[in-house]
């Protein structure tokens, strides 16, 4: 399965269910294994928000398999859900499709409602990536049934439909539906509402109004900087260098892309900084005898990639 590509994606940061008993309902201790397998997750995000993909999936694989020494079922879904966002972030999408699958099968046997809708919302995201949408809308009407009918709130899930509409040239629908998730999120949710807005500023510039896009990109993107979701403020600032040069701005867009690239360059992100480095190359070539010094940048961005990297950031 392919662990070396890039995309945007989302997953769950789970709390362990403590199971309480009767009289003074003391909570009962959790096997060993389960408390190590909830650190191995949180663990396994962590390296994921940093965009370091093959920590985070030897993190999420030392957690499924202490889930499966004690034969936690939840902790088991969880893991290959977490796994499955993994693999659609690497654009793997038929190992995504598989994992989300499996974790589905699981929830849904042992009645965890939110769990599946999750997954469920996790797997249109990849159909919508895949641009099948008649499939992604299939999942997304299956998870809003469940959430309708077991009261569960998730603003995702109306963000993933939203982006659905926009691939279907529905912006009124997407911008409704937009609106409404950000008003159950906040910046205390940092992935959750970094995701929502970043949605939006798709819209936006979807539908052509570009100011507006900006603001919703740097909103993602201040949401992500503060978080240290390293790949996902990359994704914002590429996204946002994209705008100005639409917009004619080519010394600024020039940058912001360059801030871009030195993050897809330190995280070994080729896809990414591959489609960067074309949009620097256009703005250099747009802005000829005007164009800045880029002669430190260019002393660093050599040293990474041929591999002098001092930080250790996926280490």
């Amino acid at each position: 399965m392919k662990i070396e590509k890039n995309i945007i994606g989302l997953v769950i940061v789970f709390a362990m269910v403590v199971s309480a008993g009767c009289g003074k309902k003391t909570p009962v201790p959790q096997p060993k294994f389960n408390k190590g397998a909830a650190r191995d997750v949180i663990e396994g995000n962590t390296w994921y928000m940093k965009g370091c993909y093959l920590k985070a999936l030897e993190s999420l694989h030392k957690a499924y398999e202490k889930f499966t020494a004690v034969d936690d079922q939840e902790g088991i879904a969880r893991t290959l859900n977490n796994l499955g966002t993994l693999y659609r972030a690497e654009k793997d999408y038929d190992s995504a499709l598989l994992f989300f699958d499996e974790a589905r099968r699981i929830f849904s046997s042992i009645g965890e409602s939110r769990g599946l809708v999750q997954t469920l919302s996790n797997k249109a995201a990849v159909y919508t990536d895949m641009n099948d949408l008649t499939k992604a809308e299939s999942a997304l009407d299956e998870a809003d049934s469940i959430a309708v009918n077991k009261t569960i709130v998730l603003p995702t899930l109306k963000s993933n439909r939203a982006l659905v509409c926009i691939r279907q040239k529905k912006n009124d629908q997407a911008k409704t539906l937009l609106t409404e998730a950000l008003a159950m999120t906040s910046e205390a949710k940092p992935f959750e509402y970094a995701t929502i807005t970043h949605a939006m500023g798709v819209l936006m510039e979807t539908s052509g109004e570009p100011d507006q896009a900006l603001v919703y990109y740097k909103k993602a993107l201040e949401a992500d900087r503060k978080a240290g979701y390293s790949r996902n403020t990359a994704t914002d600032l590429s996204d946002i260098g994209r705008v100005l040069m639409a917009q004619g701005k080519h010394d600024e867009a020039l940058d912001v892309l360059y801030r871009s690239f030195n993050i897809q360059t330190l995280l070994n992100d080729p896809t990414g900084a591959e489609v960067t480095s074309v949009q620097i190359k256009l703005c250099l070539e747009t802005l000829g005898d005007k164009k800045p010094d880029i002669r430190v940048k260019e002393h660093f961005m050599k040293r990474w990639a041929e591999g002098e990297k001092k930080a250790g950031l996926c280490k």
